[in-house]
């Protein structure tokens, strides 16, 4: 049992650290660039394409949505997402036409899991982390309460 429990403890700090790290303007573009580099950008992308459609206006949502569809959850899309089934698939492209603003929340969840769990630890572990992370903290020192407790790798 306590391995299970310490699996679901990592998960949320996997989750927590990558929310920092999309909060983290250059932290950000560093992970993306090591997404880029590591063949791992689409959930990203995918992500961060759901957060603006978030913002968009009613009368924006469906050339968004349609855009969305047509970038990562379309078979063949240029940054198709991966593990997508028919039906879901399906559900989204019959709501195009009106699309409700949380058309991709679920989907959206389960990409930044993905990261989470895929890529956050071998991104705390790459050099271009490390690069970056020395700089700012020479520069800013740790940006928030917490840093040292999200990133442990990291010494102050």
């Amino acid at each position: 049992r306590l391995p299970n429990i310490t699996s679901k403890i990592l998960t949320l700090m996997s989750v927590d650290q990558l929310f920092f790290i999309f909060d983290d303007e250059g932290l950000c573009k560093v992970y993306e660039s090591y997404l880029q580099k590591n063949m791992a950008w689409e959930n990203f992308g995918f992500f961060h394409a759901v957060k603006e459609y978030t913002k968009c206006k009613p009368e924006q949502l469906k050339s968004k949505a349609k855009e969305i569809f047509e970038e990562y959850i379309k078979v063949d899309a240029i940054h198709e997402l991966g593990d997508l089934d028919y039906s879901t698939r399906t559900y989204i492209e019959e709501q195009l036409e009106n699309p409700p603003a949380d058309l991709f929340d679920e989907l959206s969840d389960i990409a930044a899991d993905s990261l989470a769990n895929a890529t956050v630890a071998d991104f705390l572990r790459d050099p271009v982390f490390h690069e970056h992370n020395a700089k700012s903290l020479e520069n800013n020192g740790p940006r928030r309460n917490g840093f040292i407790a999200l990133f442990p790798c990291i010494s102050a």
